[in-house]
């Protein structure tokens, strides 16, 4: 387990975290940007990847599968630094 000296992520992992929130927080993040159906996708894998191991940080985005290998930047473009926003807005409120 990536979060075993994270307690707070440790018991996220156990009961999970509202998928709901985590989107409303994008939602919030982006401002009614439109989004195109890739980043969408990558959005749902970094929800899902939260749900089942209770936190998520930056350093996974590069170097850990699901998301190993991805170009952000080729998806995001100019709103890759919101995703990067996003992933520690994430990290902070589950930490």
């Amino acid at each position: 387990m990536p979060f075993a000296s994270n307690i707070a992520a440790f018991i996220r992992s156990i009961i999970g975290i509202d998928q709901e929130d985590a989107l409303q927080k994008y939602r919030n993040l982006i401002n009614d940007a439109e989004m195109t159906r890739m980043q969408e996708e990558y959005l749902r894998t970094i929800i899902r990847y939260v749900c089942q191991n209770g936190d998520i940080r930056k350093e996974i985005l590069a170097n850990q599968p699901p998301f190993s290998g991805i170009n952000v930047v080729n998806i995001f473009g100019d709103k890759a630094s919101l995703l990067v926003k996003y992933v520690d807005m994430l990290h902070d409120s589950i930490a």
